[in-house]
């Protein structure tokens, strides 16, 4: 078609044709962008035309083609009137229903490994849509290389409609395999693991891992004054066993078990933990995920500062939790949200410790939300964490006088308390780049919150916000500011420690690698006269 340069045309009619349906045909008009009365854009041609046909065929009509492809006909231009007409003639074919699937190149998985994920009964309305979605959860099994469908028609229903067979052809992986990993990260210094996974056990897709991991921090900064004179160098170590199973007893929910065993630094102890930890977990839509997990750790803590941390402690927990997942790209996202809303219950009802002198009893809230929004070819990237942990078991301690038993801080001994490796710290996920873990961990009286016993209630909160720019598909610069701190009793803030800097990240299947340089904005002085390092580099797992 032809349309004269500089001049204004407008929209004067969008006729749709082929399309008996009221409904549809309303449909195909509300989400084309080109409408009646206003100025007719030829960039949007090409998008608008494959809009109404996505509209047609995820109405069930799985080849619907346009019978008109002329270009001069489906844009009908007047240069006397400087008016559009745009025609859109669409061939339907017949609604489409789900048929049978046949697999092809399955040498070892079972067929209703692959079957299952279609999550849609034989009979059922099928979509391009639907299918594109079956073959990316298929994809994200882990199981195939390569996986193909080939659509064929089956039965007719009626005239108007038939079902639609497919053969879904896959190339599967070696589902075994060992690694060994050496390494560095800065929060645990130099590190070695190694891990063996038993994947598609007997063809179902069920998992079982084993890891064992080690490392010896380079520096004593996260230690309090007391280790870090001692200058004691102890090696943390990890073993860990899981099992996966997907489809437990056949139905949609995946069972998790795993027990660890770990010997790992804090700053004011060392401790060994024994976790044991199965869950259940259950995606309620293509958005929605709804788990529940419980806890069982045993957990031997030595070399402490304070008196309580040097002792012996059982938590059992559940904590139920809920994700909705909004965004374009689980791996790479560009723009939605993700939000997680977990909260963990810790009582001798699920086998905590219940002593005479200690009882442990607390909830522990964890709100983590994620933001995405483009801007032109920057991603505005945010992340707001927030989380409150509680104890309830309060009542006072008394000894034989009567008299209330007091703690080295002079305030009395309460029956339980938070255990200070469940006390929040910024580390990890909720990382503070540009401090160290003892510069970020520190309350606005400067005394670091593992120091402290949390006899009432603990907070945490956490901000990041990053301009993301995509150099390739694999990687990725960005600016950033974060904001966060730990607090006890309660929140200020405005007292947030806060810093910025610049991220270069590596995109791989299972995260982002993420070497970051942090500055702070503020940098605290300490009581000698001393002040805060200038900054700090990271390289860590990214977690948004």
């Amino acid at each position: 078609f032809k349309i004269t340069e500089s001049s204004k045309y407008l929209v004067s009619r969008i006729n749709i044709k082929g399309i008996q349906e009221k409904s549809l045909r309303e449909k195909v008009y509300q989400a084309l962008k080109s409408k009646v009365g206003q100025e007719f854009n030829v960039t949007i041609v090409d998008e608008d035309l494959k809009t109404a046909l996505e509209v047609v065929r995820n109405e069930g009509y799985y080849f619907a083609a346009y019978a008109e492809k002329n270009p001069k006909k489906i844009i009908q231009v007047s240069n006397a009137s400087k008016s559009i007409n745009i025609n859109l003639s669409f061939n339907l074919g017949r609604k489409s229903f789900l048929g049978d699937l046949i697999v092809t190149g399955n040498l070892e998985t079972k067929d209703i490994v692959v079957k299952r994920e279609i999550r849609l009964d034989k009979g059922k309305l099928i979509t391009p849509k639907l299918m594109n979605e079956y073959v990316g959860r298929l994809r994200t099994l882990g199981l195939f290389a390569r996986v193909d469908i080939t659509p064929f028609l089956g039965n007719k229903i009626n005239e108007n409609s038939s079902y639609l067979n497919f053969i879904i052809k896959v190339k599967e992986k070696n589902f075994n395999k060992a690694e060994i990993a050496p390494g560095f990260r800065t929060d645990l210094g130099y590190k070695i693991s190694s891990s063996v996974s038993f994947n598609n056990i007997a063809g179902m897709n069920r998992s079982l891992v084993a890891k064992i991991q080690t490392n010896l921090r380079n520096s004593y900064s996260y230690l309090d004054d007391r280790r870090r004179r001692d200058e004691n160098d102890r090696l943390e170590w990890l073993a860990q066993v899981k099992y996966i199973e997907p489809y437990l007893f056949g139905t949609s929910v995946e069972w998790d078990f795993g027990v660890k065993y770990q010997r790992k630094r804090y700053s004011g102890f060392d401790a060994d933990i024994l976790s044991i930890s199965p869950s259940l977990s259950k995606q309620l839509t293509d958005k929605i995920t709804a788990s529940l997990e419980y806890e069982y750790d045993v957990i031997r803590q030595y070399d402490a500062t304070q008196e309580e941390d040097d002792d012996r402690f059982k938590i059992g927990s559940i904590t139920p939790s809920m994700t909705f997942d909004f965004r374009d790209d689980p791996t790479a996202p560009t723009k939605g949200a993700w939000f997680n809303l977990s909260w963990e219950f810790a009582n001798p009802y699920f086998a905590s410790q219940d002593d005479d002198d200690l009882s442990i009893n607390y909830n522990r809230a964890i709100a983590r939300n994620y933001f995405y929004y483009p801007i032109g070819k920057i991603v505005l990237a945010s992340s707001l964490t927030l989380g409150m942990e509680k104890n309830f078991a309060r009542d006072g301690l008394f000894d034989s006088d009567g008299d209330a038993v007091l703690d080295s801080d002079g305030e009395q001994k309460t029956r339980g308390f938070i255990p200070s490796l469940k006390v929040f710290r910024l580390s990890g996920r909720d990382l503070l780049r540009g401090f160290s873990d003892d510069e970020s961990n520190v309350l606005i009286d400067g005394t670091d919150v593992s120091d402290i016993i949390v006899r009432n209630t603990a907070y945490l909160v956490n901000f990041k916000l990053e301009s993301r720019y995509y150099l390739s598909d694999n990687s990725v610069i960005a600016l950033f500011f974060d904001a966060g701190r730990v607090f006890n009793d309660s929140v200020r803030f405005f007292d947030l420690k806060t810093s910025a800097g610049m991220s270069f990240k590596v995109l791989t299947p299972v995260g982002s690698l993420d070497f970051d340089y942090g500055v702070k904005l503020h940098r605290e002085r300490f009581d000698n006269g001393g002040r805060e390092s200038f900054g700090r580099f990271h390289l860590s797992i990214g977690q948004f």
